[in-house]
């Protein structure tokens, strides 16, 4: 009995083993939708593509012929065919390097990728219809995103990623108007570049850690006039890396134009403009301010981003100097005429 049972055991075993395994470590380039269809007779068991999957022909219509494939080593790239989703790509889980999506003007989402959990690499889409990316709710992290020519209209279905570990790079895509979908992106670790003419807005880049950007590019928005968002202002006012903002609308210009937009909207008191004047911030060296009633202020307390008090004085005060601080941005108490005032100030 025991004998025969190990070998049910064995049995199973080959059996699983035969069904499910690594192959093809040169990858496979898919030209027809011929090819598809009998993927699974040419490469019986083969369910773990070690090398680039190339999925390139325009009469390829259906992937339903890769269902049983569970991992791609390599790279996926799906290139120039009539595909309206991924279906066929269910099993999928893992991509070992990029996802491209190229010149697929049928394609209008990513439906079919709902078991992938991980994209090792970029997720590059250029030249191809799809409108949002519906079809990945798995995913929390990506190697990269990098958007081209599009037909692209919102970034739908990729709230679930709070990582992108490369550059976010988004280019003429005309029918992008909004950001949404990425707000809760934490991190990009690369740089960042925006070049979408039908923007207006960097909300929904709110929540990315400044010191995870690299470089950043903001140009040739000619709708944009709101780049104002915790992360940019953050980011310009102790920049990581080289910024090249230039051709947006007005409000988004170049960095000074952008932190004095962050300086307005971060106002605790809209009394302040009133009541205290305060000049130049951003500022280098030195800040000066004044009363716009006949109160002097009496005192002034300086924080850091911290929350670190690095400034406290008293007495009738007209400026400070914080030429020895860090670039960054402080936020500063002022006391005038029994009343307290708070307001953002940038050290560039």
């Amino acid at each position: 009995m025991r004998t025969t049972l190990f070998f049910i055991g064995l049995s199973l075993i080959i059996q699983h083993s035969a069904l499910s395994q690594s192959c093809l470590p040169e990858g496979i380039t898919f030209l027809t939708q011929q090819e598809i269809d009998n993927f699974q007779t040419n490469y019986p068991g083969c369910t773990d593509i070690e090398g680039d999957v190339w999925i390139h022909g325009f009469n390829i219509n259906n992937l339903y012929g890769l269902s049983v494939l569970t991992e791609i080593g390599g790279e996926l790239l799906v290139d120039s065919t009539q595909l309206t989703d991924l279906q066929g790509l269910n099993s999928l889980t893992n991509i070992g390097a990029d996802l491209q999506i190229a010149r697929n003007g049928f394609l209008d989402h990513l439906n079919g990728l709902d078991a992938l959990t991980e994209i090792s690499g970029t997720v590059f889409v250029s030249f191809s219809g799809v409108k949002n990316f519906l079809g990945m709710p798995e995913i929390a992290s990506i190697g990269g995103l990098e958007i081209y020519y599009t037909g692209t209209e919102s970034f739908d279905g990729l709230q679930g990623i709070t990582s992108i570990n490369g550059n976010l790079n988004l280019s003429n895509g005309h029918y992008l108007k909004s950001l949404t979908g990425l707000e809760n992106v934490e991190s990009i670790n690369g740089d960042l570049q925006i070049f979408l003419t039908g923007l207006k807005s960097l909300s929904g880049l709110d929540n990315i850690d400044p010191n995870s950007i690299g470089n950043l590019s903001i140009y040739m928005n000619d709708s944009l006039s709101e780049c104002e968002v915790e992360s940019i202002c953050n980011y310009l006012a102790e920049p990581g890396g080289s910024f090249n903002i230039h051709n947006n609308a007005t409000g988004c210009n170049n960095q000074e134009e952008i932190l004095d937009a962050c300086f307005v909207k971060t106002s605790e008191f809209p009394e302040l403009e009133n009541s205290i004047s305060i000049y130049p911030n951003p500022t280098k060296n030195l800040l000066f301010f004044s009363t716009k009633h006949q109160k002097p202020i009496t005192e002034i307390r300086v924080f850091d981003h911290v929350g670190k008090m690095v400034i406290h004085k008293k007495g009738v005060i007209d400026k400070i100097d914080i030429s020895e601080f860090q670039n960054g941005i402080y936020f500063i108490i002022f006391q005038s005429n029994a009343t307290t005032y708070m307001e953002m100030i940038f050290k560039i």
